[in-house]
């Protein structure tokens, strides 16, 4: 009875202190509650994407606007961008964020 007692605490404590916590901060790599860990999904256009933004512009990658832009969390943060050119065929850019907030752009090509 005393080990049946026992396992069950055991269980009760281990499944109570695995509550998902919804906070987050905007000050790097984020991970939402609704979406799943390494999975793509589409978000707004946050701090840190407007700060991959910057560094694509300031690596002389020139765009109109940003018609897409989709994250992934990883170890760090990819940032996927689908931008439009001036009467070319879309791009799309993909910048990953390592967990210290250093920018590499890791993909680029057109689009059909």
């Amino acid at each position: 009875m005393k080990k049946i007692f026992i396992l069950s605490l055991g269980f009760i404590l281990i499944f109570t202190s695995c509550k998902h916590s919804n906070t987050h901060t905007d000050k790097g790599p984020n991970i939402y509650k609704d979406n799943l860990l390494g999975g793509i999904y589409k978000a707004p256009l946050n701090e840190r994407g407007r700060e991959a933004l910057k560094f694509i512009q300031n690596e002389g990658i020139t765009f109109e606007d940003v018609t897409q832009y989709k994250r992934q969390t990883v170890n760090g943060t990819n940032h996927y961008f689908e931008l439009t050119q001036n009467k070319k065929p879309p791009m799309e850019i993909i910048v990953y964020e390592s967990l210290n907030g250093k920018f590499e752009i890791i993909s680029k090509g057109i689009l059909e």
